[in-house]
């Protein structure tokens, strides 16, 4: 079994080096050095240019079943509010998808479409933006870590029906995406 702070150590060397962070969302996001922003409750797991985790917010009473029940992989991470144990699942890739304006639009679909079938999978909220998590290595939280081997699109792949990856591509523009709301809106303009 691999240790705690190794599996820390895997999420810490993922971060942005200046990650907008936050105690509480609803009071706005601020831009801290990473040292600084793993103290809040709440940062960006992902740099800008590019998605190195698909994060997944289950907002449900059994919020740790979810992946089980949906038949998925283990995510690499779990974390918990102990108060109503709604959870964020943290699943590494294992390769980077970039997302900047001169990022190739077919693997960046690709991930859009695996992310939006492993939400409706997990029973995840589909609204998620998908810019800051619940910081698993904060003390406010629980967290259960499962591995640090990262995984592959083409493996997520497998575990989302063809006929739901096809839907997806054929979904109504004013559906919620995957990759957060901020497609959607992008998709709606």
């Amino acid at each position: 079994m691999v240790k705690p702070a190794l599996h820390a150590a895997a999420f810490v060397e993922r971060l942005p080096r200046r990650p907008y962070c936050t105690d509480d969302p609803a009071q706005g996001l601020l831009i801290r050095p990473q040292a600084t922003a793993l103290a809040y409750r709440h940062i960006q797991h992902n740099p800008p240019p590019h998605v190195a985790c698909l994060v997944f917010d289950v907002d449900s009473s059994d919020g740790y079943e979810a992946w089980k029940d949906a038949g998925l992989p283990a995510p690499n991470w779990i974390t918990f509010n102990p108060k109503n144990s709604h959870a964020h699942y943290g699943y590494y890739l294992e390769a980077v998808v970039a997302r900047t304006s001169a990022a190739k639009q077919k693997p960046l679909r690709y991930l859009a479409a695996i992310e939006h079938v492993l939400a409706k999978r997990l029973g995840a909220d589909m609204g998620y933006a998908g810019l800051i998590t619940k910081n698993p290595v904060h003390g406010d939280w629980w967290t259960i870590w499962h591995h640090a081997e990262p995984f592959s699109l083409d493996y997520l792949a497998e575990f989302c029906p063809d006929a739901d990856l096809a839907a997806y591509s054929r979904r109504s523009r004013k559906e919620v995406g995957g990759l957060g709301r901020n497609v959607t809106v992008f998709d709606n303009v």
